[in-house]
């Protein structure tokens, strides 16, 4: 049998029909990250690669942050995210590692409409001089996903359970052999010659006993304040 493709009700005979027929047809939105200017002399964002996963934020001010200090930096421009997105914003890595600045503060909310700024923090010990026009900082979108809170009694169980800052770390027990030197068990008689403030250099005899946990020597050794005059109780019988 033959079928009339200009015959309607033979073209919608789903034997005959082409693949894409029937499918859902899937409506394709373009989401755009939306700035607007505030000053003539701001700059528009600038994704500077294909891989690069933030834009690089421009200041539109030139600013002076006191060493081991904090500043905020205008960029001139306020953003509209796409639905469903907000922004991160944290520092570049080359101002980060060559300037020694850091970027703080760094969320922005879907539904801020207000100037973006940038809070400076300066974690060197010199005064760092910024102009208008450079690029210290990127902005990264990020999906949100804010879920219903559950307040339960219990979590489920972890192999990490509770454990804290670096408590993922593996550490390995090595068991190794070196040589040392092992103190014999000995009594030596020695003479010392001692040279101590206050009292004239005085060669005395002392017993070293390398097992015992104290050593004797003679009292020759002392200054005399070392000493003090006590009496003994005697009791004679008989």
């Amino acid at each position: 049998m033959i079928h009339d493709t200009d015959d309607d009700e033979d073209f919608e005979d789903k034997e005959f029909m082409p693949s894409y027929l029937g499918k859902e047809k899937k409506e394709v939105t373009f989401n755009f990250l939306k700035v607007k200017k505030l000053t003539a002399t701001a700059k528009i964002p600038e994704r500077r690669t294909e891989g690069a996963a933030g834009y690089d934020l421009f200041i539109d001010q030139d600013i002076e942050i006191p060493a081991r200090d904090r500043r905020l930096a205008k960029t001139g421009i306020t953003i509209e995210f796409p639905e469903g997105h907000y922004a991160r914003v944290t520092a570049r890595s080359g101002a980060a590692i060559h300037l020694k600045i850091d970027i703080g503060a760094g969320v922005i909310d879907a539904d801020y409409r207000g100037e973006i700024q940038l809070l400076v923090i300066n974690h060197s010990n010199n005064a760092i001089s910024l102009e208008a026009s450079d690029s210290i900082a990127q902005l990264i979108m990020e999906k949100i996903i804010t879920p219903q809170i559950e307040e339960v009694d219990f979590l489920s169980a972890t192999t990490r359970g509770e454990g804290s800052f670096d408590s993922t770390d593996t550490r390995k027990e090595v068991a190794f052999s070196a040589p040392t030197k092992s103190l014999l068990n000995r009594l030596y008689n020695m003479e010392i010659m001692f040279h101590n403030p206050g009292i004239p250099d005085t060669k005395v005899q002392a017993i070293l006993d390398t097992g015992a946990t104290k050593c004797c020597i003679c009292k020759d050794a002392l200054p005399e304040g070392a000493f003090e005059e006590i009496n003994y109780k005697v009791v004679f019988s008989g």
